[in-house]
């Protein structure tokens, strides 16, 4: 299938980019593994951190605070379970927020891990292993960035978390395939247009150098 532009992540960069594409016209597609839009800020980082800080708050309010104002309550118990599902709610309107807004400027999403396979090719590998194609004259890689893990740790997400920083996700994206290659920190070198030294490749966010911030992201993108 033909594109004008693809887009490699559907995080803060990625599903700018390609709804700022398709405003001014473009064909666009937009690749994304995880199940939801939103990248690690949306689904697991900031919007699910600042969901359980604003509980957290208001149960602190309620267990001392207010009573400085004189207004005492008796009693006050944490039920962790609707704490943590009220977060979750937070996280799934935000992202079928973002679906809908793909939906209405017609943006053609793709479920899978996409990765560079030449000039103007990506190749997109579902979760059942099943693999299709993509042509596009542009391509956006907005792959995004993950956890840094001390060597010897096993890292699972759950009951072991990482809190040593964050690198970008370069590795294995295809970049030989188009004759790219990352910086000494695993970085993608641009130029101030976010194009990269292959012909039609740009890269946005996360993945080059800058700081690694959503809304850094956002504006790469536009």
């Amino acid at each position: 299938m033909t594109h004008d532009l693809v887009v490699i992540g559907g995080g803060p960069g990625g599903y700018v980019a390609a709804i700022r594409a398709a405003q001014l016209g473009m064909k666009v597609a937009i690749v994304e593994k995880e199940d939801r839009f939103g990248g690690t800020c949306l689904r697991v980082g900031c919007i699910p951190s600042k969901a359980l800080l604003e509980s957290s708050h208001k149960y602190e309010l309620a267990c001392g605070e207010l009573a400085q104002h004189g207004v005492v309550i008796g009693g006050v118990s944490l039920d962790l379970a609707t704490m943590m599902s009220r977060k979750a709610t937070v996280v799934q309107t935000l992202s079928k927020g973002i679906e809908a807004l793909l939906g209405k400027n017609k943006i053609t999403r793709v479920r899978g891990t996409g990765r560079l396979a030449g000039p103007g090719r990506v190749t997109v590998t579902g979760a059942d292993g099943s693999s299709s194609e993509l042509l596009a004259q542009r391509i956006i890689l907005a792959v995004g960035s993950q956890s840094v893990v001390l060597p010897g740790i096993s890292f699972d997400g759950d009951r072991v978390l990482a809190a040593t920083g964050r690198k970008p996700a370069t590795a294995d994206i295809g970049l030989e395939t188009v004759g790219l290659a990352t910086d000494e920190r695993g970085w993608i070198p641009v130029d101030a247009q976010f194009r990269t030294a292959a012909p039609g490749i740009y890269a946005i966010g996360d993945c080059i150098p800058g700081p690694m911030l959503a809304h850094k992201a956002e504006e790469d993108g536009v």
